[in-house]
């Protein structure tokens, strides 16, 4: 290019303007910029964009989940599960579950309770009050229970009924008894979780029984008619490890089984399952008993075992002190401790001197209150559990001995 040229052209200079930091806002600027017009930053403008976005995203977000929910109930059924039996998830082997169980259990099955402490015997008792009281009050099920009818081997439900289940004449085992709780002798309520179509497969054949059935449960399948075979078997033992009997005699109410009539399980309205109240009438105080409690049926299968257990459950019991039972009767005696000289000439400091002497049951009444704490005192041993009233003055409650069993 010529000299004359470049020299003609003006000479560009370029310059670099470091950024500066932008003037410092009040918060009352932020909120309302009054020069720009600008709210928390933004423009009206800037706003109404923002917003119309967010709303459209949303609507559209929200329409594809109700197609995804629509289309999804569509598929289902309210009467009747899509996937049953071998199908589902469930499977076809029924879980064995009993009441009452705490709701803060933790996955720890135990019972453990102080029998002579009314508040703790409550507990138990009202546990067991809320679960039996759709069984008791009809009025709490779908429809009032109208649909309930008496059934019997020889006599099924016909379509849309179901049976009913009476838990007021459980003997023991009832409300009015308070399922034994107070006497140290308690009930649970032994059922099987529900699964839709489930028909249990019965032994109606006593040649079929497995050989590890109890002797007991078979024996009594044997002397039962082919019609009343068909239940739901259950029984109950202790898994301690000791040659002691430790749990003592167990009763089963109203029968030992679930029976066919109340299967298979079909969503109807008011149906409840069958129970089966097992009674622990006299298990060992003061010892921790464990209890595996198992249903019996062909189609059950059984596995033992703290894990994957099947077609049973366990259930550890601790109870503190053994009571007799409140409905004395003339069918035996029982030892009692009496005193051997009053009160008043024993030694401050030394012990009363006691002596053993056979008594009536009829006599025997329980302690109450603090009257168990003076009785726990007198007998020495721990072993105390009733006091003896003179039958001319039980209204005046003037003790005379003290009952002790063993």
């Amino acid at each position: 290019m010529p000299a004359e040229k470049r020299a003609s052209q003006p000479r560009i200079v370029r310059t670099y303007e470091f950024p500066t930091k932008p003037e410092k806002q009040t918060l009352g600027q932020y909120l309302y910029n009054s020069q720009d017009g600008k709210i928390l930053g933004r423009t009206s403008k800037g706003w109404a964009q923002l917003l119309f976005f967010y709303a459209c995203f949303y609507i559209v977000l929200a329409a594809l989940f109700t197609i995804c929910m629509q289309g999804l109930l569509v598929t289902l059924n309210h009467q009747y599960p899509k996937w049953q039996l071998d199908e589902s998830r469930i499977g076809t082997n029924p879980g064995v579950s009993y009441r009452p169980q705490p709701e803060d259990a933790e996955g720890i099955n135990s019972i453990q309770y102080v029998a002579a402490n009314k508040s703790d015997v409550a507990v138990w008792v009202n546990m067991i009050n809320d679960f039996l009281a759709p069984y008791a009050d009809h009025t709490l099920l779908p429809g009032g229970g109208k649909n309930q009818v008496i059934c019997d081997f020889n006599t099924p439900p016909t379509s849309g009924n179901v049976c009913a289940f009476d838990v007021k004449n459980l003997g023991p085992c009832s409300a009015a008894a308070g399922y034994s709780y107070n006497r140290s002798a308690p009930c649970i309520f032994i059922k099987l979780n529900r699964i839709y179509g489930w028909q249990p497969e019965f032994y109606e054949d006593v040649d079929e029984l497995p050989t590890d059935m109890p002797d007991d449960l078979a024996s009594h399948i044997r002397s039962l008619s082919v019609a009343d075979r068909r239940q739901v078997w259950v029984t109950c033992k202790e898994l301690t490890n000791s040659d002691e009997n430790q749990l003592g005699p167990i009763e089963y109410l109203p029968s030992q089984g679930f029976p066919a009539y109340y299967y298979p399980y079909m969503n109807i309205d008011g149906y409840l399952s069958p129970l089966v109240a097992v009674h622990f009438a006299r298990p060992k105080p003061k010892t921790t008993i464990s209890i595996e409690c198992r249903a019996w049926a062909k189609n059950i299968v059984y596995r033992g075992g703290s894990r994957d257990r099947a077609g049973s459950m366990q259930i550890f019991l601790l109870l503190s002190q053994a009571l007799v039972d409140e409905d004395c009767s003339n069918s035996g005696t029982v030892s009692v401790v009496a005193l051997a000289a009053p009160s008043s000439v024993i030694p401050r400091n030394g012990s009363p001197v006691l002596r053993t002497v056979p008594m009536p049951l009829d006599d025997c009444f329980s302690c109450d209150g603090g009257a168990l704490g003076e009785c726990l005192t007198v007998g020495g041993t721990g072993r105390c559990l009733r006091s003896v009233w003179s039958a001319s003055k039980k209204a005046a409650f003037q003790k005379r001995n003290v009952c002790q069993i063993g």
